[in-house]
């Protein structure tokens, strides 16, 4: 996220996401380098789940842990880089650290979650100065589709999550596997400002929830518990 930027979140019926990036495509450019992908996500957690407590609290102050790799959307196939993704909250202000990692994806994507190499996650985390009270570990993998836009009018930066489920679980965290998409997708609009420009209304005529209320991580977690 740029200094300065504002970032709002919607969220919609899955079922219509087609219908949304149709409507973009017509509104909007693709993204130059990143149209349309598969996200991979592995999020960790302590033990006493205090990162999902913090959002399910609606805490002033949040963290986020993830491991994160990016696939085609037409192939499947996955891109070697993979990332450690930090991100904190409080209140509105936002920041994300990003780190390109010294393996490939496939170090994150073809092990059991519940691998103890996944520790070492804890002393990357100390070696880039981000010291946690407890140790963390995956609790489970989230996968789902992107596509991203820009709209020239504004400079503003659109995308559409959809297709969200949990592709892995770690047990000894979570105690089922349920690989059925969630019922929402997310829109998401950066830009410079905290408002949706005008031609956006579809957007808010079909929202179910207000801006900034969805989390990937605690709304799988809810769906696995359910």
């Amino acid at each position: 996220m740029q200094i300065g930027e504002y970032e709002n979140k919607f969220i919609f019926s899955n079922f219509r996401s087609n219908i949304v990036r149709q409507y973009l495509s017509k509104q909007c450019l693709p993204d130059p380098l990143y149209a349309e992908g598969m996200i991979s996500s592995i999020y960790f957690d302590t033990y006493d789940e205090m990162m999902l407590g913090e959002k399910q609290n609606s805490d002033f102050k949040k963290i986020k842990i993830r491991l994160r790799w990016y696939s085609s959307l037409t192939t499947h196939k996955s891109g070697d880089a993979l990332y450690l993704e930090v991100k904190r909250k409080t209140g509105r202000a936002r920041q994300k650290e990003r780190y390109l990692l010294p393996y490939k994806s496939d170090w994150a994507a073809s092990k059991f979650l519940c691998d103890s190499k996944y520790f070492s996650i804890n002393n990357l985390l100390t070696a880039k100065g981000i010291y946690l009270n407890q140790a963390v570990f995956p609790v489970l993998q989230i996968d789902y589709r992107r596509s991203r836009y820009n709209d020239t009018l504004s400079a503003a930066r659109l995308s559409i999550d959809s297709d969200i489920r949990v592709s892995r679980i770690n047990p000894r965290m979570i105690g089922r596997l349920d690989r059925t998409p969630l019922k929402y997708a997310v829109f998401e609009h950066k830009g410079r400002n905290d408002s949706l420009p005008d031609w956006l209304y579809m957007v808010n005529t079909i929202a179910v929830g207000s801006k900034n209320s969805f989390s990937k991580y605690s709304r799988c977690i809810e769906h696995l518990r359910e």
